[in-house]
């Protein structure tokens, strides 16, 4: 826990907030379940109880990120989604201001072998068979992005006790994220293709909101750029 900023966890989201944040009057709470394929209950208990520890014990308001996932209709009667709905509703239920923040992919210096992302590049770059569903559509930001929005968020919507989701205007199908790879890498990914998927669509109202007051614009190359900053031959 970083005691000045407020900042709960120890992963990517809550190291990228420790350095670059300049949130200090709301609790960030960076911890909990990150696999979204999770499926041990304790897991999902430990999150509870920190997040019940915490709000008990909380003078300030309290940042909680959820996911674009229940939007998902393959994902979201899951374990993990589930779970999340039931975080926000006791941050919803609780007497504390409260911003709860939907994310889609994420991307950053994670060693997390469950994101999408590392498992790509992991088996470009391994030269490893995969499948990938045709329909399949992922949302990606870069990490520092993400603290740069909410930091806005908190500047411009004071005391919002709402959910939002933060997200890229542009969703990009797993196949381009392939190709994107691909490109990165120098390398031909094998892989095959297969019938199904989902977009993960979610409203993104909100987010032009936000990109209108910070004066910003995802550029065509995004995706390449992102991908290209964290990803490469080691």
């Amino acid at each position: 826990m970083n005691n000045f900023k407020n900042i709960i966890g120890n992963g990517m989201i809550a190291k990228e907030f420790a350095e670059k944040s300049s949130i200090t009057n709301y609790t960030i709470f960076a911890s909990g379940v990150s696999n979204s394929k999770e499926i041990n209950k304790i897991a999902f208990e430990r999150e509870e109880i920190l997040l019940n520890k915490v709000l008990r014990s909380n003078s300030k308001g309290i940042i909680y990120f959820s996911t674009t996932s229940i939007y998902d209709s393959f994902l979201k009667n899951s374990n993990y989604v589930t779970h999340k709905i039931k975080m926000e509703q006791i941050i919803s239920n609780s007497s504390l201001n409260y911003y709860i923040i939907r994310l889609p992919q994420i991307i950053g210096n994670s060693g997390n072998s469950n994101n999408l992302c590392n498992f790509l590049y992991e088996s470009i770059k391994n030269s490893k068979e995969f499948c990938i569903q045709k329909g399949a559509k992922r949302n990606i930001i870069d990490v520092s992005d993400l603290v740069f929005f909410v930091d806005n968020i908190v500047q411009n919507f004071p005391d919002m006790n709402d959910t939002v989701s933060i997200g890229n205007t542009k969703f990009h199908s797993i196949i381009e994220i392939v190709k994107t790879f691909e490109r990165i890498l120098n390398k031909k990914a094998k892989f095959s293709v297969i019938n199904g998927g989902e977009s993960q669509d979610f409203p993104v109202n909100f987010m032009k909101n936000v990109l209108d007051l910070c004066n910003y614009n995802f550029s065509e190359n995004y995706l390449y750029n992102t991908l290209s900053k964290y990803y490469q031959y080691k």
